[in-house]
């Protein structure tokens, strides 16, 4: 039964960051992964990877920061799109 609602749970939050990717709304909000400390744009394919459990929500990227979390390699939010490299 547990599994059960984790599994949905899951379903539940892919389709919620699936949705804002598509729909581009909103632009200035950040996935954080509390488990590893890195946050992510809604697209990116490793916010989509995410335990619902360590999956929080935030907008302001100044205040994510100041908690000490690390902005992803991947999809460099903050950045506009196609300013990040791998340098």
């Amino acid at each position: 039964m547990k599994k059960e609602f984790y599994r949905i749970l899951g379903f539940a939050a892919v389709f919620f960051i699936v949705t804002l990717f598509l729909l581009n709304i909103p632009k200035d909000i950040y996935v954080i992964n509390v488990h590893t400390g890195y946050y992510h744009h809604p697209g990116c394919k490793y916010a989509h990877k995410i335990n619902p459990r360590n999956m929080k929500w935030e907008r302001d990227m100044a205040k994510i920061e100041k908690q000490g979390f690390t902005p992803c390699s991947n999809c460099f939010p903050g950045k506009e799109k196609g300013k990040g490299n791998r340098e």
